[in-house]
């Protein structure tokens, strides 16, 4: 037998193994290729180009949720380092867990730690999430007017009236607006008899994703509808074709707030 044959030989046993092991096409998987049947992980990431066995193995141990993710013991239980990996490291393995915990812990936090401060990065990822939200053929009509410098803070605290003694620690104040004549509007011609109600509508979807990510990412927040709406006009200069919404606190807790009672389930959601 010649040299060219036993190469070629050779080449379909090793091509013929390397199917077996991976039951791929070819014998080195992309990224994530080995993994169709989990959820790829920065473990999986990592074995790009190599044996996918490898990478096979590699993904089913990672996708196996921490205990504090299996139980839903929250951030608590991931700081004491329970389970495989951090929660942290998991969350795409358990997110109904992870909503539910930033759900249940968010509270309106009226006491705030000033030894802690959110930087202008932090509230743009903050408010990049709240430009996610939902609203009337996507018109968008929310806006936010951020206060971080210490003259503006104390402009804002002024027009909140009683609160202003509750925002001491905060590291953002920021204000909500809707334009008009956008939600519940087509062409500048209003389509529904609300009109801009639509508008306050969706400026509260966006503030309740603005509040839900402030908490993912371990913040805290208040929602103020009591302020002085021409007080904060002149202080941003906000457009008369605004509606000046809310003031929203941005900081972190300084004490532990309890949960309010809530109404009934059966009071508020009716099935037919």
């Amino acid at each position: 037998m010649d040299m060219k044959t036993v190469l070629k030989l050779w080449s379909v046993v090793a091509l013929a193994g390397a199917l077996t092991a991976c039951g791929q096409k070819a014998p080195k998987a992309r990224e994530g290729e080995c993994c169709k049947d989990s959820q790829k992980t920065e473990c999986c990431q990592k074995h790009e180009g190599k044996h996918c066995q490898e990478g096979q193995d590699c993904c089913k141990k990672a996708s196996q949720k921490p205990a504090c993710c299996k139980e839903g013991k929250g951030d608590a239980s991931c700081k004491k380092g329970e389970g495989d990996a951090s929660c942290q490291a998991h969350k795409a393995m358990c997110p109904s867990a992870a909503f539910d915990q930033i759900v249940a812990t968010r509270r309106s936090v009226r006491s705030y730690d000033g030894t802690k401060t959110i930087t202008k990065e932090q509230v743009c990822e903050v408010l990049a999430a709240a430009q996610e939200a939902p609203s009337w053929i996507n018109y968008e009509p929310t806006k936010y007017y951020v206060a971080m410098s210490p003259d503006k803070i104390a402009a804002v605290k002024e027009a909140v009236g009683r609160n202003k003694d509750r925002l001491d620690g905060v590291s953002a104040l920021i204000v909500s607006t809707f334009e008009r004549s956008k939600s519940g509007f087509v062409d500048g011609v209003q389509r529904d008899p609300i009109g801009d109600i639509w508008g306050g509508h969706d400026c509260g979807l966006s503030t309740a994703f603005l509040i839900l990510k402030a908490r993912a990412m371990g913040f805290d927040t208040l929602i103020m509808g009591g302020r002085d709406a021409d007080a904060l006009r002149a202080t941003f200069s906000i457009p008369e074709n605004e509606t000046v919404m809310a003031v929203i606190a941005l900081g972190y807790r300084k004490d532990e707030p309890q949960r309010p009672p809530r109404r009934p389930f059966d009071e508020v959601v009716k099935f037919f």
